[in-house]
């Protein structure tokens, strides 16, 4: 493969890491994290020549640059989150199940009991959405770390709870017929994950 070979000519240039930039699309992305790259940083806007917003993804090539790829990741998923409601708000929900699959586990917050209890609450109708937000939140990352959403799931799931977007546009991009449709549509989903 003509990467290995890259990495073998970088490692024996005494290179430290080994990177690339490029717009990030999902099967794109998703080549260079399966090949053992991690995320240092994904754009804030749009590259005019890719139309997609750029990535950029490092190798750790020598034993003293791995705890600084370590660091550089781990401030990425840090950050990651805050901006999912802003920057990155329009990032499509597939690219974002992507980027939040390869999160480093000492990233993600453990859920308490309390979590627990309000998201099985939540998907049995005993609580309200805004009530359970924050321990969906958290839940849904752990779910999406060990990939056990399916993709019809998935968009209207991280878009809403991630990405906060309102109940109007999901309604309009998925094609619910309301509030009680997503709302129903959300519980489904979550119940069908609960271990």
């Amino acid at each position: 493969m003509f990467l290995n070979d890259i990495i073998r000519f970088a490692k024996a240039q005494g290179a430290d890491f080994l990177a690339s930039s490029f717009g990030a699309t999902q099967p794109l992305l998703s080549f260079w994290l399966t090949a053992g790259f991690k995320l240092g940083r994904i754009g804030f806007s749009k590259d005019k020549a890719s139309g997609e917003q750029s990535a950029l993804v490092i190798k750790s090539l020598s034993k003293n640059s791995v705890r600084v790829l370590a660091s550089i990741n781990a401030e990425f998923y840090r950050c990651f989150d805050y901006l999912l409601v802003d920057e990155y708000k329009n990032l499509m929900p597939s690219l974002v199940a992507l980027i939040q699959q390869y999160c480093p586990q000492s990233s993600l917050t453990v859920l308490s009991k309390l979590d627990y209890a309000n998201v099985k609450a939540f998907a049995h109708g005993y609580r309200q959405y805004s009530n359970c937000v924050f321990s969906l939140h958290l839940w849904l990352k752990q779910q999406l770390c060990s990939q056990r959403l399916n993709d019809e799931m998935l968009c209207v799931l991280i878009s809403r709870i991630m990405q906060k977007h309102s109940i109007n546009d999901i309604c309009s991009t998925y094609h619910f017929t309301g509030k009680k449709a997503l709302e129903q549509f959300l519980k489904a989903s979550v119940m069908s994950n609960l271990k």
